[in-house]
């Protein structure tokens, strides 16, 4: 995630006003990102993670926010496989009737494990907004 670079090339006067920065998409309503992994590296509560994210994000001497994760993909297959395990785990046999903290849980298990959003929402059954917003 860069910001000097458009300020830089004078495109425009902050770096948050660049049109094609990620960075809205972080503090506000998030339909095109996943930014619940990356917001969860700066905080455990979502309201305080974005505070933090956007005080690191304002800093002057900020060059780029770069992350290096292992960047684990999974198949289908994986994934289904993964789901069975985590519901074993949580002896979950209807996902639909676990609470929410539960649920929460869950899907940051299933996410720390390389699942992505689609993936989680095709096998489990959980709402897109439910696991979008984790």
């Amino acid at each position: 995630m860069h910001i000097k670079q458009p300020r830089k090339a004078k495109k425009v006067k902050l770096g948050t006003d660049y049109q094609w920065s990620s960075y809205k998409e972080y503090l506000k309503k998030n339909t095109l990102t996943d930014t619940g992994f990356l917001l969860s590296l700066f905080h455990t509560h979502k309201r305080k993670a974005k505070e933090v994210f956007s005080q690191e994000f304002m800093k002057e001497d900020l060059v780029a926010i770069n992350l290096t994760i292992d960047n684990i993909r999974r198949t289908d297959r994986e994934a289904e496989s993964i789901v069975d395990n985590e519901k074993q785990t949580f002896e979950i046999n209807n996902i639909e009737n676990i609470s929410t903290e539960k649920r929460v849980l869950l899907i940051k298990r299933l996410k720390a494990k390389g699942l992505i959003n689609r993936q989680i929402i095709a096998i489990t059954g959980i709402s897109r907004n439910k696991v979008i917003g984790i």
